[in-house]
């Protein structure tokens, strides 16, 4: 038992000093270069888990098999209010722009403590609630993919903008996420028009 706590403070320690994290709300921020992770996207139809998607298959690498312009990545919980209520409008934007070189990922961030059953099934009947189409990706173990960007404090909901080079070009966390008129606004920049 110590051993694995002290293993986690070692860990949480070098996590958190890392520079990556110097700005105020923590986390990879505007102008950094992207982390690529893999998460399984999550199937509404049967209520699972299904394939590994990883960020670089839309962005950052020159072969990347699904190309996009642009990639955002909705940081998200079920217990998050505010983030379930932009869902339509990201819904709105994907399906305005997805032919066009944009993709959405949902990535799904649980408490500590908080069940995987539980949250996932919560979060499926509210992804089917507010009509999502775009992938959403769950991660069975770990949050680790998500602090990465989001840095220690976590605050959500977090949308991050990453262009097809794999850098960061904007990210918008808490409330100002829900500058819709802001968010179509770099995106439409980003696709060319």
């Amino acid at each position: 038992m110590f051993k694995a706590l002290s293993l986690t403070v070692l860990f949480v320690a070098m996590f958190v000093s890392t520079p990556v994290f110097a700005n105020e709300k923590g986390g990879l921020r505007k102008g950094d270069s992207m982390v690529d992770f893999g998460m399984r996207r999550a199937d509404l139809e049967k209520g699972q888990l299904s394939g590994l998607v990883w960020l670089s298959d839309f962005v950052g690498k020159k072969e990347a098999p699904l190309k996009k312009q642009l990639l955002i990545l909705s940081f998200f919980a079920n217990w998050c209010p505010p983030c379930i209520e932009e869902m339509p409008f990201l819904q709105k934007m994907y399906t305005k722009y997805k032919d066009k070189g944009l993709m959405i990922l949902g990535i799904s961030f649980r408490a500590e403590g908080e069940v995987f059953k539980d949250a996932f099934e919560k979060s499926l009947k509210i992804l089917k609630e507010k009509g999502v189409t775009y992938p959403v990706l769950f991660d069975r173990f770990t949050n680790r993919n998500q602090l990465l960007y989001l840095g220690p404090k976590a605050v959500l909901p977090c949308l991050v903008f990453i262009d097809s080079n794999g850098k960061i070009v904007e990210k918008i966390q808490g409330e100002d996420s829900h500058d819709f008129k802001k968010i179509e606004q770099i995106i439409l920049k980003r696709l060319g028009g």
